[in-house]
């Protein structure tokens, strides 16, 4: 994927912009804290792209209210073995073929996503979260309009193979955010 270098899309300030992404990252890293593991972000690949990385299994929510758009997680397969072991206690396998064991991987973005909710509703920003859906096969890519660009933030779960892609869509705030809430 070639970098994007527009500008994210205008109906959004930056300044509240830059709050959506810091809450859903400090979301995603609670979330990771959790489960005893820690992620590296290759900063150097991080992307604006309408166009999405491809993976095993896609979890993607959205969020509405004073801000809209949607989170989604683009797993390898042992990226969410090493979640899915945290997550179970290490008491079941995590296989692909069983579709239990795949909703956890809505589940896992539930919980990044509801960490960033409450974390921008502390900040003075109301949104709900819409229930998450989760795709398995070899090769899964989301599709996306041209306008509909994303933050893609390729990670790393440290002492792990685990490779994973996290992104943010902004698609509007809504008329009633005059100011962003201080800092």
């Amino acid at each position: 994927m070639a970098p994007d270098r527009r500008l994210p899309p205008a109906n959004i300030r930056l300044e509240i912009l830059t709050d959506l992404v810091q809450g859903a990252q400090r979301g995603l890293s609670q979330f990771v804290a959790s489960l005893g593991h820690e992620l590296s972000l290759d900063k150097a690949s991080v992307l604006l792209s309408d166009q999405m990385p491809e993976g095993r299994i896609v979890a993607m929510l959205g969020y509405v209210g004073q801000l809209q758009g949607g989170l989604s997680l683009v797993l390898n397969e042992e990226s969410f073995e090493v979640f899915f072991k945290a997550l179970s206690g290490g008491f079941m396998e995590a296989d692909l073929d069983n579709p239990i064991v795949v909703s956890a991987a809505g589940e896992m973005l539930n919980m990044i996503g509801g960490k960033m909710a409450i974390g921008l509703s502390e900040r003075g920003y109301a949104m709900d979260l819409t229930p998450p859906q989760v795709f398995q096969g070899d090769t899964i890519r989301q599709a996306a309009l041209p306008t509909n660009r994303r933050f893609i933030l390729p990670y790393r779960i440290v002492g792990t193979g685990g490779k994973f892609f996290f992104t943010i869509m902004a698609l509007r705030q809504a008329d009633d955010i005059e100011n962003p809430p201080p800092l």
